[in-house]
């Protein structure tokens, strides 16, 4: 289970969710020269303990854990960043 139980997954999704909102909301407010897309959907069949991770687990490296992997930004950022930006 990637080192964390079900709660502690939990309330990381909860988390997760909660900063998207207050990150597009700031986006939304800064006004035209930015966009926000949500990466969470996407990311969301894809977690550290799938068969097919985008983003790592507790890895004991602190500049890895929690954060995409190769699959993650090629698959999973990339495509969202291009359908902004063409």
């Amino acid at each position: 289970t990637a080192g964390v139980t079900e709660a502690e997954a939990a309330k990381m999704r909860e988390l997760a969710w909660k900063l998207d909102a207050k990150t597009a909301e700031r986006v939304g407010l800064a006004g035209a020269n930015f966009t926000y897309v949500n990466a969470i959907n996407p990311f969301t069949p894809h977690g550290p303990c799938s068969s097919a991770p985008w983003i790592n687990g507790q890895t004991g490296d602190l500049l890895n854990d929690w954060h995409p992997n190769v699959a993650g930004h090629r698959d999973g950022y990339a495509p969202l960043v291009r359908q902004v930006i063409g």
